[in-house]
């Protein structure tokens, strides 16, 4: 079995990181589901979308997040139902 949760003192693994981080930069949405956003560095990542021309961040969370005031978009609700929703906006089928 792999443990793939980071807990608060857990950094990511290299090379995961490089490439998360090489991929937030160059990212022009960044949509984010259930997370706080507060395990950091890895809740900061989302935020790099911001920093491109036109970049958006998009917060799907129960609960408040520090970020909800940068992001474009905040839903604050189950992202099972939020994922079913636009599932069915695009007419895809919903996966097993």
């Amino acid at each position: 079995l792999r443990d793939t949760t980071l807990d608060w003192e857990d950094m990511l693994p290299d090379p995961d990181f490089t490439r998360a981080n090489q991929h937030s930069q160059k990212a022009t949405l960044a949509l984010t589901l259930g997370t706080s956003l507060q395990i950091n560095p890895a809740g900061r990542m989302p935020l790099e979308a911001l920093k491109n021309p036109n970049g958006k961040l998009v917060i799907v969370n129960l609960q408040h997040t520090p970020h909800d005031e940068d992001a474009s978009v905040v839903i604050h609700a189950y992202v099972d139902h939020v994922m079913e929703g636009l599932l069915k906006e695009l007419g895809l089928p919903k996966p097993d």
